[in-house]
């Protein structure tokens, strides 16, 4: 059988960070197929949440894929939309897609803070 859906979205209002991530992950990877892997996932959770608890949830669930995102004030899903910083949402990108190339600058080590990584990730697309 050949993927034919490429992305799975969960969200999750719980308070405790390590079920937020679960409870996300849970969620997108059943919203793709069975025959398709996640490859990799964009994930935002509550800056309440303790960030690595919410990523070793999220990891539980979709297996030691790259995850890009980070903490967000709130979260907005076609089923939830909330600012309490408990809200979490996940995307997980099929294996069917091609790999992306992710790329980042970290503000402590750029030159000249937001402007200077901003500088370096421009340059590097």
């Amino acid at each position: 059988m050949e993927c034919h859906s490429f992305l799975g979205i969960g969200s999750s209002r719980q308070a405790e960070a390590r079920s937020a991530g679960e409870e996300t992950g849970r969620t997108a990877r059943s919203r793709l197929p069975a025959d398709c892997t996640p490859l990799w996932a964009l994930a935002f959770c509550g800056g309440r949440h303790d960030p690595d608890e919410f990523l070793a949830g999220l990891r539980s669930v979709v297996g030691p894929i790259p995850v890009v995102g980070g903490a967000a004030v709130g979260t907005i899903t076609a089923g939830l939309l909330g600012v309490t910083g408990y809200e979490c949402a996940v995307a997980v990108f099929a294996d069917a897609l091609p790999a992306p190339q992710i790329i980042s600058a970290s503000l402590e080590a750029a030159d000249g803070g937001e402007v200077g990584a901003g500088q370096a990730i421009g340059a590097a697309l």
